[in-house]
């Protein structure tokens, strides 16, 4: 017999018992999005700033020609309608504001509103101090001061940035009537304000920022009230969802403490059609629609919610919260997704897609949107039988969306060991009679009593399943069988036959469901995939079986499963970035991925010509890369006069220039033969020529000798050296290099018979040589000082002491390295000689290569990038000491550093994006 459609909508009418929901109390939360809004509202703050600056003559032309265009109609039609939207906007849309919170006593709003608009107020006129502090004469610190000056009707307060903050405050849960329109006024305002001259474009975009991004910035840092169905509006959401809930247990790590109610709700069972006449009806009777009731609950929380953890809820989604939902028609593993928190996930995708050329999800632009594509792909999941089958349901409003899964007995391979699985679907059961159980209690109308039996069931049921648990727990590798390793290639191969992927495989997601195997939670997957996403599945299955049951096990499950082409796409996509976070924290470091690789390339040797697949856009060194490469490319363009350069380059030789240069290209060569003759292990020559030629670059941003320091060290880990060691390296060749340099003066200066300007020093300068070393002495003679230092420099000199006497045993290679240290510094005079050459002054060879060393070195004392300043300024100085003109002298020291330095930036970045690429950096 069919049922009458009317006595079908009562029969799913509202319930008449309670829901026992166990949940955090919200008060309010910090949103992401407001974070997110108010850093881009800085970033085009900065934006309009920098426009400000470099292009101010572009905005005043563009705003005087518009204003000329109108000023007869602004002047004489307009100039009583814009003074009184100026008053309205200044005086009446905040009392109307505030006004609003005290209405409603969102006393939070308001204490936010009042703390952003004061902020903003501060940052306006801090930003006009650091302008007229830093920027004088800059066309924006007049056009800022002027403009906050035009904005003052009340006294040193500007009513723009006032406003856009207290607008951003009420905005921010639901725009009312009187935000939206207000909006519009101050937009109209700023408009005629700025066509009638009272104040500049620029500086009514700084304004209107600094209020949005102080009133969003401050949002998120005090916090607001949240946009989400909790309490009943969630029990209401459940029931939407077709759920018929007796129980609603929160079950992730939730910011606040959990608490109980019993809600009864007037929701009814899935979604229906609300009766506009009935509703007419109740209006005319004065009768109020039902409305939920709720009652605090005293029970044990901790037991209800540990009962409901361990049912093991697969994929259980982080950015969402975890319940646990009785009722009689099953136990449901709901995902609530909040519209408050969308924008993380939304983020979350966007920088995978743009990180990673394998990343195949798509960015959900609502959270019915993200809800529906969860269902889609879960349930092809199920059609294909790849994934439990599972009952789901889906429901959503406008601050909430929630989808549940029928909890079946799937076991996630990651609690595997710590549950008993032949238990599984007697738990299920178990906990299912309980709900039943609750629900009859509330039937009874025994509110208070039912969820503390409940409790103390469940506690005991607890209990005994502990018991049953503690009792045996094998490992991992004792409970999966090869033929369920082989169960899983098969799952996965079916899966990708009909063109499904998943992209997120680890323990948590795979299952055992008495005894099968499947695979959960699709999300993040695609329908349509390609073959490099299904490469990925691939490959991140196999790493989380190495983490499970052993590389070899996992290695010959997936010979035994897979066909051999795709045991050989598997090698080159074995890598650390397109592993989920679970597997990469279970592996490691990159050894155990190089052995699963290497397990792979002994069973399928083709696979070792297989180059890697580049899966990542770009790496963190890549983004440092680039930013040195801007730095440099600013540092360069500012720190060089172009003029001076000009007439520099004009009076020099050319040939002699184009000598001093390639001669410079030597003392490269000279330092890769140190870091060669002084390394145990086996370099190339010509990497380590590329090497000391990327410092060029670094050396930009970073002081004299430690860029090329860095870049070596970094270099020698590279090559396989421990960090300990590769330091001695590094340290032990600027020694080197340092003592070869003094030997170098003194062999000069004994071989041609001229010291140059050496002389003995003063007496004075003598005797504080002395006091300096007697001081230093006597600081050593003190014990306790000298077993500090003993104890801060052991550690270091023991990592060291290897290298110093491995290199005692090889004197071949310390020559070696003496001759690298040679051809370097003699590299350097070279090309200071030729420099000084091609202005036709000279020097005696002693006078120019002591000039040379010990003006550079002073030069390199004061820690500017790259010297850039006091080297010049050194050298400069120690030729007019050594009788050269100064003219002469600056342009030498001019074209030196252009040849030596600025012209060796090009030639550093080509070596150091070579070296990236090679993975020898």
């Amino acid at each position: 017999m069919q049922q009458d459609p009317e006595t079908l909508e009562q029969s799913i009418a509202a319930p008449t018992h309670p829901v026992t929901l166990i949940d955090e109390r919200l008060h309010w939360v910090r949103r992401p999005r407001h974070l997110v809004t108010g850093l881009l509202a800085v970033a085009g703050l900065l934006l309009v700033i920098v426009f400000a600056i470099y292009g101010h003559r572009t905005s005043v032309a563009v705003t005087r020609d518009v204003a000329s265009a109108t000023s007869n109609i602004v002047s004489t039609i307009l100039v009583v309608p814009i003074n009184i939207l100026e008053g309205l906007i200044s005086f009446v849309i905040p009392l109307l504001i505030l006004g609003e919170f005290v209405r409603r006593r969102h006393w939070r709003q308001l204490l936010t509103s009042i703390a952003a608009a004061a902020v903003g107020v501060g940052v306006s006129y801090l930003g006009v101090w650091f302008f007229d502090r830093f920027f004088p004469t800059a066309m924006i610190t007049s056009d800022l001061t002027a403009d906050l000056r035009a904005q003052s009707f009340i006294t040193l307060l500007p009513y723009v940035a006032v406003i856009s903050s207290l607008l951003t405050v009420s905005s921010a849960a639901k725009p009312t009537k009187i935000s939206r329109s207000s909006w519009w006024l101050l937009g109209i305002v700023l408009l005629l304000s700025v066509l009638q001259g009272d104040q500049s474009l620029s500086g009514a975009l700084i304004t209107v920022l600094v209020g949005i991004s102080t009133g969003h910035l401050m949002l998120y840092a005090l916090g607001d009230n949240a946009a989400r169905a909790n309490g009943a509006a969630l029990v209401q959401l459940v029931r939407r969802a077709g759920m018929d809930a007796s129980r609603i247990v929160r079950v992730d790590n939730a910011p606040e403490p959990l608490t109980a109610w019993s809600i009864t709700s007037p929701a009814r069972l899935g979604y229906g059609w609300d009766n506009p006449l009935g509703q007419i009806r109740n209006a005319l009777a004065d009768e109020a629609a039902p409305t939920a009731t709720v009652t605090a609950l005293d029970i044990d929380v901790d037991t209800i919610v540990e009962r409901a953890r361990s049912l093991r809820p697969v994929a259980a989604n982080s950015l969402a919260r975890n319940y646990v939902v009785y009722s009689p028609a099953g136990t449901f593993h709901a995902v609530v997704i909040d519209s408050d928190q969308i924008i993380v996930s939304q983020l979350t995708t966007l920088w995978h897609r743009l990180r990673l050329t394998s990343a195949g999800d798509t960015t959900d632009r609502s959270i019915i949107e993200k809800a529906q594509n969860i269902v889609l792909k879960e349930r092809q999941a199920i059609a294909l039988g790849v994934s439990p089958a599972r009952e789901i349901r889906i429901a959503a409003t406008e601050l909430s969306a929630l989808v549940a899964f029928g909890l079946v007995g799937a076991h996630p391979l990651s609690h595997v060991s710590d549950d008993a699985a032949p238990s599984a679907s007697t738990e299920l059961r178990s906990t299912e009679t309980e709900s039943r159980s609750t629900e009859q209690a509330g039937n009874d109308h025994a509110v208070n009593q039912a969820p503390a039996q409940t409790a103390a069931s469940q506690e005991a049921g607890a209990s005994a399943s502990d018991d049953n648990e503690t009792a045996h727990s094998p490992a991992i590798p004792d409970l999966l069988t090869d033929t369920q390793l082989d169960q899983l290639w098969r799952v996965l191969q079916r899966a990708h036959r009909a063109g499904l992927s998943h992209q997120n495989i680890h323990a948590g997601v795979v299952t055992l469901t008495d005894g099968e195997v499947g695979i959960s939670d699709w999300e993040n997957g695609a329908i349509a995939s390609t073959e490099l996403a299904r490469t990925v599945d691939l490959a991140q299955t196999l790493a989380m079986l190495t983490v499970l049951v052993g590389v070899d096990r996992a290695v010959a499950s997936a010979k035994r499963s897979l066909p051999r082409a795709a045991l050989i796409s598997i090698a080159p996509a074995m890598q650390r970035s397109i592993l989920p976070a679970p597997t990469r924290a279970e592996l490691g470091d990159k050894k155990r991925i190089e052995a699963v690789r290497n397990a792979l390339i002994d069973e399928i040797p083709e696979a070792k010509d297989v180059g890697l697949v580049q899966f990542n856009r770009f790496q963190p060194k890549t983004v440092i890369t680039l930013i040195i490469g801007v730095a440099a490319v600013f540092i360069l363009l500012g720190s060089i006069n172009f003029q001076d350069l000009k007439a520099t380059v004009s009076q020099a030789n050319p040939w002699l220039m184009v000598v001093a240069f390639l001669v410079g290209l030597v003392t490269y060569v000279g330092a890769a033969i140190i870091l060669q003759a002084l390394s145990a292990e086996k370099l190339r020559l010509r990497e380590g020529v590329l090497a000391q030629l990327a410092g060029s670059v670094v050396v930009l941003v970073a002081p004299a000798g430690i860029g090329p320091a860095a870049i070596n060290l970094r270099y020698l880990q590279k090559q396989g050296m421990k960090t300990a060691v590769a330091v001695a390296t590094v340290t032990l060749s600027q020694v080197l290099q340092f003592l070869c340099t003094v030997a170098l003066l003194v062999a000069l200066a004994l071989l041609t018979g001229d010291f140059g300007t050496l002389s003995m020093p003063s007496s004075s300068a003598l005797v504080g040589i002395a006091i300096a070393v007697v001081a230093i002495a006597a600081l050593f003679a003190i014990k306790p000082l000298r077993r500090w230092l003993w104890k801060k420099l052991q550690p270091s000199f023991e990592q060291i002491w290897p290298r110093l006497a491995w290199l005692m045993t090889h004197p071949g290679r310390l020559g070696l390295a003496t001759l690298g240290a040679l051809l370097q510094t003699a590299g350097y005079v070279a090309a200071f000689g030729f420099s000084l050459a091609a202005f036709g002054e000279s020097l005696s060879l002693t006078t120019l290569a002591l000039t040379y060393l010990v003006s550079n070195s002073v030069g390199s004392v004061i820690p500017t990038p790259g010297g850039i300043g006091p080297v010049e300024a050194a050298l400069t100085g120690g030729l007019t000491l050594a009788g050269v003109p100064y003219s002469v002298a600056f342009s030498t020291a001019v074209l030196y550093r252009v040849l030596t330095f600025w012209a060796r930036v090009p030639l550093g970045w080509g070596s150091l994006r070579w070296m990236e690429k090679k993975d020898l950096l």
